[in-house]
């Protein structure tokens, strides 16, 4: 499973492509999945590890998202996470009493 962050509009995704890639982040950007309407065309897909620090640093650039999903690309099935999920699924369950938002 990998992570998608969807956005209200083309300009916070691109911000945050820019942003994430001058930190060395994988990520992919794609077009936002059918199953996710509500949001604009445009979503960055990335790897849970990676999700405490990608999203600490679009808060740092000061890009706003419009959810985080957790994506399974074969069944096309996207599940909306929680803040307190960011967490756990960014340490494989174990949060160590930390809170991310």
């Amino acid at each position: 499973m990998e992570i998608l962050i969807v956005f209200t509009d083309y300009y916070f995704a691109t911000k945050a492509e820019k942003a994430l890639k001058a930190a060395e982040i994988k990520l992919q950007l794609i077009p936002t999945p059918a199953v996710l309407h509500h949001a604009c065309g445009l979503c960055i897909l990335c790897a849970k590890a990676d999700l405490v620090q990608v999203l600490a640093i679009l808060k740092d650039a000061r890009v706003t998202h419009s959810g985080v999903y957790e994506y399974d690309r074969a069944a096309k099935k996207c599940t909306k996470l929680t803040s307190i999920d960011y967490c756990e699924k960014a340490h494989d369950g174990h949060t160590e009493g930390k809170y991310y938002e």
